[in-house]
């Protein structure tokens, strides 16, 4: 039977309202595919978790690389009181360099008369890093046109519980920002959390959380959002050239004086 590409009506008829929920369903049981290691989540109240993994199919640009897009319209076609303008984050595991996940985005608040919140995390396993170790926790916001009640809370977690070590959480940031049109911008960057003597492999991960009322009629409330959580550790230091240089002159010399003390 053919279908009319004229507006529906009739038994063709379906609503948005069974649609959101079918392709929840979907992408929910969609096999796995990609980094599911690194993965960015998002989760609207006590609604279910949306899974964003390095690679996969929420991924835009669809490479396991270390780095996250997310492909924003497949995921706001999922939620029912935000709206993403852009979510991403990264993790440094593929790359090298120090352990470090990231996540930032810019989150926008649909019409609604109540308040809601939508949870974000970032996270990667497998790290490794010598000792001592420090989790290093950045974090920082811009909000707009913001009513009261509305906050974003950040917190970045070190576990190497699968090699025998500890489960260690930084401070639990708050941002509160005061009421109006704004931009009010916060930031609170490179806080450091003694993590002591820690085997290797551990797991990082972000948590943030944002609360935001109904709009006010000035306009639509919104939150540009960045938050990572690192791990440092010394570094030994390599000898120049040059001080190598010093040290072979000094070996050959010391040896000489030997020598002819000997004779």
């Amino acid at each position: 039977m053919p279908v009319s590409s004229g507006p529906s009506s009739g038994p063709w008829r379906i609503s948005l309202k069974y649609l959101r929920p079918l392709a929840l369903a979907l992408l929910l049981a969609a096999p796995a595919t990609g980094n599911a290691a690194f993965t960015v989540t998002v989760q609207e109240a006590s609604g279910p978790v949306i899974a964003i993994s390095d690679g996969g199919a929420l991924d835009a640009d669809g490479l396991i690389n270390g780095s996250i897009t997310a492909d924003t319209a497949s995921l706001n076609a999922l939620l029912t009181n935000f709206s993403f303008s852009s979510l991403g984050g990264t993790s440094s595991l593929l790359g090298g360099g120090p352990a470090e996940v990231t996540v930032s985005g810019l989150v926008t608040r649909l019409p609604g008369a109540d308040f809601s919140t939508v949870t974000i995390t970032s996270g990667d396993t497998g790290f490794t890093s010598g000792n001592p170790k420090s989790l290093v926790t950045s974090v920082s916001d811009t909000f707009q046109n913001t009513t009261s009640g509305d906050l974003r809370t950040f917190q970045g977690v070190f576990d190497a519980t699968a090699a025998g070590g500890a489960f260690v959480t930084s401070p639990l940031f708050v941002f509160i920002p005061p009421n109006g049109a704004g931009p009010f911008n916060t930031s609170n960057l490179g806080f450091t959390t003694p993590l002591g003597v820690q085997p290797s492999p551990f797991d990082l991960t972000t948590t943030t959380v944002i609360t935001l009322g109904p709009n006010p009629t000035s306009g639509i409330q919104s939150d540009q959002f960045f938050g990572s959580a690192g791990v440092t550790a010394p570094i030994t230091p390599t000898p120049e050239p040059a001080s190598l240089t010093l040290l072979a002159t000094g070996a050959v010399t010391l040896l000489a004086f030997r020598r002819r003390k000997a004779v």
